[in-house]
């Protein structure tokens, strides 16, 4: 009976160790579940550089693993950054940065245009052609998925494709 009771008391105690580090793991995805996709990508980047430094020093007893994780890091977070957002995300940050400064740009000019005394419809059309000249962000045409365009039956008034039953 005292095997059998150290037994069960050692299944206790490992599924007691099991249910903590599942609370653990848990608390950790929460955590991470909150964190921008930057982030996770560069903690991704991150671990992945860790391994490959791990097995560089295990591989090539030369490589210290001291001196290969600071590199690793440094190459493995920025690389998951980037791999993360992606090209487009990239490009569209630079657009929307670079519609900030003409969009400051023409407020300045609004300004001085205010502080000059110009006419209002001076203003009306020096504002009418910030709104034409900003082009938008993203727009359908942009999109890695197009719609095909309507059957011509289907366009005008009075051809609808919708039957009466």
């Amino acid at each position: 009976m005292t095997k059998a009771s150290s037994t069960a008391k050692r299944l206790k105690q490992s599924t007691a160790g099991i249910h903590g580090l599942l609370r653990t793991v848990e608390d950790a995805a929460q955590r991470a579940s909150q964190k921008s996709v930057s982030t996770l990508a560069g903690m991704g980047g991150g671990g992945l550089a860790l391994a490959v430094a791990y097995a560089l020093s295990i591989a090539i007893p030369a490589v210290s693993f001291a001196v290969a994780t600071p590199i690793a890091l440094l190459i493995g977070i920025p690389a998951g950054i980037f791999l993360g957002r992606g090209t487009r995300r990239i490009r569209l940050e630079a657009q929307l940065e670079e519609q900030k400064l003409r969009q400051q740009a023409f407020i300045d000019q609004m300004d001085l245009l205010k502080k000059g005394g110009a006419p209002i419809p001076v203003m009306e059309a020096f504002w009418s052609r910030l709104v034409q000249d900003t082009p938008p962000l993203y727009s359908p045409a942009q999109s890695a998925i197009s719609l095909p365009a309507p059957p011509a039956s289907t366009r005008g008034p009075g051809n609808s494709s919708a039957r009466d039953d």
